[in-house]
């Protein structure tokens, strides 16, 4: 195998057991701006409902798959946890914080769920060829 197809499996599973520790410790922590917890139970289900599906295509077609949209989507992901995280530490004054969170949330949720479809189909595609 080389280094390529290493690193096109190896950086996505980094990335999906970042978000699954960092996510749940949202879950755990006590934060002065807390997460909701259907969020974190989306974003966490989401990843251990994919990567079972995702590996068993790798299997099937020797393929590592992954999209534009699912790289966005994980940088969102980076990035809503660095603004929960500097909301929390530094206490931001930014007016009404939990409006912004919620916006962010409902975002999370739609990046989330369009790329867990567009994945599933991509998936689908390429099972079928």
């Amino acid at each position: 195998m080389g280094n390529n197809l290493l690193g096109r499996i190896l950086d996505p599973v980094a990335d999906r057991i970042f978000m699954f520790l960092s996510f749940s410790a949202l879950y755990f922590v006590d934060l002065k701006i807390e997460v909701s917890s259907w969020i974190i139970l989306i974003t966490v289900g989401q990843d251990i409902v994919l990567a079972p599906l995702g590996a068993y295509v790798f299997v099937k077609k020797k393929k590592a798959l992954g999209s534009a949209l699912g790289k966005f989507v994980t940088f969102y992901q980076y990035l809503f946890l660095i603004i929960v995280l500097s909301v929390n530490v530094w206490n931001f004054n930014i007016g009404d914080v939990n409006i912004y969170l919620l916006l962010l949330e409902m975002l999370l949720v739609l990046f989330n769920l369009s790329s867990a479809v567009h994945h599933v189909l991509l998936w689908l595609h390429e099972l079928r060829n």
